[in-house]
């Protein structure tokens, strides 16, 4: 899958996979928020066999036209439609083991951010990467029917626990849970180091 997958892919949306000297393998999601309090997370321990790409790519050192073509998920979408179609998430990470392929799709949220908001972003971007599957499947001749997917938000939001008086705070927690087990996201929290963070992919992968 991974190798059809990279031939897919422009190089534009790649995140490179980084090799510690340890020999450990690790990328570096880059957020671009200017009111973002993690500006460089460092997702670690990858497995041997990982591809990552971004759907939120890094528009900085792009041209202005590829800034436009790289403005959202798809340049033949209404940009201005608000129904979520354009919604992508920071990092899609393609890890294949013992015959299993996985896709990690994964945003970073400083805070708490409002879950349906959420909900969208990684449901979009998880139909988009089945399509690409599709592709990969039909030119490729790729088997995707062992593919797992796995949808993760982190946040640096610190957890606590919510007073049984609060009613209102209850609620919204509870409408929260809900929203994320009907779309079967997971949340894990990052906390910021110097605009740093740091999370092990087993931190991911022993959520589900």
């Amino acid at each position: 899958m991974i190798r059809s997958l990279s031939d897919i892919f422009s190089d534009k949306v790649k995140v490179p996979i980084q090799t510690h000297d340890k020999g450990d393998l690790f990328l570096v999601v880059v957020e671009e928020g200017a009111l973002s309090a993690i500006k460089r997370l460092f997702l670690q321990g990858l497995p041997s066999n990982s591809y990552a790409i971004s759907l939120d790519v890094d528009t900085a050192s792009l041209s202005e036209d590829d800034k436009k073509a790289f403005s959202r998920i798809n340049h033949y979408l209404d940009k201005e439609n608000k129904t979520g179609i354009n919604k992508r998430c920071d990092l899609v990470l393609f890890t294949e083991s013992d015959g299993e392929s996985s896709v990690y799709i994964f945003d970073l949220k400083s805070n708490d951010p409002e879950p349906l908001g959420v909900c969208n972003q990684l449901s979009n971007s998880e139909i988009y990467i089945r399509y690409i599957l599709e592709l990969a499947r039909f030119f490729y001749d790729v088997d995707i029917s062992r593919v797992s997917f796995f949808k993760v938000i982190a946040t640096t939001r610190v957890r606590k626990k919510v007073p049984y008086a609060n009613v209102e705070l209850r609620q919204k927690v509870a409408r929260k849970k809900a929203l994320f087990d009907k779309y079967n996201i997971k949340e894990v929290t990052v906390l910021p180091d110097n605009k740093k963070g740091y999370l092990q992919f087993s931190e991911l992968s022993r959520l589900f």
